[in-house]
């Protein structure tokens, strides 16, 4: 078999929910978009709780800069967030677990957790 090309396509193995489509798509698909937001809950940011379902699925790391499109690399931030994230001084890290790590412009530094498991 002589294939053009191939997608990878990373899935939950119990469910077939996709999780990852690394960097063959920027849009987020939607099995992977429910798995960002029940993961989250609420927008990621330090002290914020507006629910996740009212947030951007943002790449922590920006697509531009080589971003995957995965459950590693994205987060739900209210839009609000998702531009301050953006601003001079202020850094994002997203180690694997769903946990970021927040420093503001001022070197202070948050961790915030996924929602625990609801069962």
């Amino acid at each position: 078999m002589n294939a053009p090309s191939f997608t990878r396509i990373l899935v939950q193995p119990e469910t077939g929910a996709v999780l990852s489509v690394g960097r063959n798509r920027y849009r987020v698909p939607a099995d992977l978009q429910r798995a960002v937001r029940l993961r989250d809950g609420t927008c990621r940011a330090p002290g914020c709780g507006r629910r996740a379902r009212a947030c951007d699925l943002d790449h922590s790391v920006a697509w531009d800069d080589g971003g995957t499109t995965d459950v590693d690399n994205l987060a739900c931030l209210c839009r609000h967030h998702h531009r301050m994230k953006h601003l001079p001084g202020w850094n994002l890290d997203h180690p694997p677990g769903g946990v970021l790590e927040w420093t503001t412009p001022d070197g202070k530094q948050y961790r915030t957790e996924p929602d625990p498991a609801p069962f």
